[in-house]
């Protein structure tokens, strides 16, 4: 079961009362993601005064270490300053390198917890004591972390989401939003 939620299971940021809802379902340890980020940026520079934005991380499981960053993330929203979350967001996109697959292949899971920390704590809000808090799974604080970032997951299932990043306006999937052309194609006639 999934808990009903105000937010939806998702991050939220742009203009909340648009009518005009995007979701971008994305990987933090995607390279895809990582090579889209730049433009979803932009777009989201572009329209946030007119759209309303919500991010849901899906950690695909032949990332191997997407589960840690995504329950990162989770942390950096529930602990931190307000969009400390997309702060996190831009800074595992810049060293999204570190955790491949190869680059962990001998780490455990504590190690990439550690290969985290610095990414959730700069900037963000976020002690360092409280980040190793919440990603321990099994303290009163971790406890929630976990289960929030497991129903984020859900919820993107629920959603059909099979690869990343993939989109949704105003609750149908759209594809080929290749470039800030096409964005603008799609967008500009729904907020006019």
């Amino acid at each position: 079961m999934i808990p009903l939620t105000k937010d939806g299971h998702a991050y939220h940021r742009g203009n909340l009362a648009s009518k005009t809802v995007v979701e971008m379902f994305i990987d933090l340890t995607c390279s895809s993601c990582l090579q889209s980020w730049p433009l979803l940026t932009k777009v989201y520079e572009a329209y946030k005064d007119t759209v309303h934005f919500e991010y849901r991380v899906f950690p695909l499981p032949y990332h191997q270490q997407a589960f840690i960053v995504s329950k990162a993330a989770q942390l950096v929203q529930q602990l931190g300053n307000p969009e400390a979350v997309f702060t996190f967001f831009d800074t595992a996109y810049a060293n999204q390198d570190l955790i491949y697959n190869a680059n962990t292949l001998d780490k455990t899971y504590n190690d990439v917890v550690k290969l985290v920390e610095p990414w959730a704590v700069q900037g963000t809000g976020v002690t360092e004591e409280n980040y190793f808090i919440g990603m321990n799974s099994s303290t009163s604080v971790g406890n929630p972390i976990e289960m929030e970032t497991r129903y984020m997951w859900k919820q993107v299932c629920i959603e059909g989401v099979f690869a990343t990043p993939l989109f949704q306006i105003d609750g149908l999937k759209v594809g080929g939003l290749d470039t800030f052309e096409d964005w603008q194609a799609t967008l500009d006639p729904l907020v006019a």
